[in-house]
């Protein structure tokens, strides 16, 4: 659930969604990344997207220094965690589904069964 709504007009006159703090949660959806870095992600966006996050990751390198390497790793590693967290949370979910399926079978199975015995029975 996330605080979304469209309460932005884009460049070009569009209405567009975005996560609005104080606006009602929303059902949302995901998907999780084939991409492994933020850079790789943005190379694949289109121009207007990769205009916004070039001066990020151009700045994420400050000159002289190895904070903007520290930066990168460190994203990119939360970025890993969040993707094995969401897999593992996912796989999670579809066992239990699967197991609630498996009982929800076996309940009407077993009932069925009954009725069809009452049924033979008069």
């Amino acid at each position: 659930m996330l605080p979304i709504e469209f309460a932005r007009i884009s460049q070009d006159g569009r209405l567009t969604l975005v996560i609005h703090v104080g606006s009602a949660e929303q059902p949302t959806y995901w998907a999780v990344s084939e991409f492994k870095t933020v850079k790789q992600a943005s190379a694949g966006a289109n121009e207007r997207l990769r205009a916004q996050w070039a001066g990020v990751l151009k700045n994420m390198k400050v000159e002289g220094t190895d904070t903007g390497d520290r930066v990168a790793a460190t994203l990119e590693q939360y970025g890993s965690q969040f993707q094995n967290a969401i897999r593992d949370s996912r796989t999670a979910g579809m066992k239990v589904a699967h197991a609630m399926q498996s009982s929800y079978a076996t309940l009407v199975g077993s009932a069925l069964s009954g009725m069809s015995e009452a049924l033979k029975q008069g």
